[in-house]
């Protein structure tokens, strides 16, 4: 019974882990795409200013579309942290509940 009670223990703690985890990346996340939409209006910006000549509008354009593959690159980066950070949060709720059930069931009796 002792050792059920410390498995139900710690795989509380490990739950309580992973729900801290997914909570620090999606706080980190949100200042990510905070940071990817600023990319994105200045890039739009960049190209409204290089489209008022067409030769800027050539020069411009190689400019942003190297701009733009970077964009979409951290926006890829981001997606599959923020399906880690969902992994984790899903995986700590179940390990937090797995583990009350059986500090739970370790006090009743056989």
């Amino acid at each position: 019974m002792r050792f059920t009670r410390i498995l139900g223990v710690v795989i509380v703690l490990l739950g309580i882990g992973a729900l801290i985890f997914a909570n620090y990346l999606n706080h980190r996340l949100s200042d990510a795409g905070e940071q990817i939409a600023d990319a994105k209006q200045k890039v739009k910006e960049g190209n409204a200013l290089f489209s008022l000549n067409p030769v800027a509008k050539e020069i411009g354009g190689e400019l942003t579309n190297s701009a733009e593959k970077k964009i979409s690159k951290a926006e890829h980066t981001v997606q599959y942290y923020e399906n880690i950070a969902s992994f984790s949060q899903t995986g700590g709720i179940c390990l937090l509940v797995v583990g009350v059930g059986i500090f739970l069931l370790s006090f009743k009796k056989s």
